[in-house]
């Protein structure tokens, strides 16, 4: 289980600056919107009417879905163009 994670920091190392960024920054950001949820899926009834809850909890999840795939497609999208851009020129960004 420790040389997976350790394959899949190297593999995350490997990505140019920007990508990095864009996990850096997202991740917490995708974390913190589906946290949220969690509470507020927790919390139904408890503190408000029930069905204001739920509805703030499908909006919250949903939002979270969308960050996750603005985030990661973002940052993916990246990556492949910085590596066409080292493929085809012959030279590395990085050091």
């Amino acid at each position: 289980m420790q040389a997976l994670f350790m394959d899949l920091r190297a593999f995350l190392r490997s990505f140019c600056p920007a990508a990095r960024k864009f996990f850096r920054f997202g991740v917490p950001t995708v974390a913190g919107m589906f946290l949220a949820a969690l509470c507020c899926r927790l919390l139904l009834g408890t503190f408000g009417n029930y069905d204001k809850m739920l509805r703030i909890y499908e909006e919250l999840l949903l939002c979270g879905q969308e960050l996750f795939g603005a985030v990661f497609v973002s940052g993916l999208v990246l990556q492949l163009l910085y590596m066409a851009y080292a493929f085809d020129s012959g030279e590395y960004l990085q050091k």
